[in-house]
C-alpha cells in the first residue's frame, strides 16, 4: 500500500489550525490592551475576533469530519 504525499493537502491543513489561533491571540490582544487603555470599543473588538475565531476553528472542524 503505497501512501501519497500531497503538499498542498498538508499546507491547507497546517493553515486551518493556524489561522484561527492567530485570529483569536490578535483578538486576546486587543482585548486585554483595550483593557489598560480603558476604550470599551477595543475590548469588544478583542472579545468579538476571539469569538469569530473559535466560529471559523469549529466550521472548519466540522466540515472535515
Amino acid at each position: 500500500m503505497s501512501t501519497t504525499f500531497r503538499q498542498g493537502e498538508a499546507v491547507k491543513s497546517v493553515l486551518d489550525a493556524i489561522i484561527p489561533i492567530g485570529i483569536a491571540a490578535i483578538g486576546g490582544a486587543f482585548a486585554v490592551f483595550g483593557g489598560y487603555d480603558d476604550s470599551p470599543g477595543g475590548t469588544l473588538l478583542g472579545i468579538l475576533l476571539v469569538l469569530g475565531a473559535m466560529a471559523f476553528g469549529a466550521r472548519r472542524a466540522w466540515r472535515t469530519h
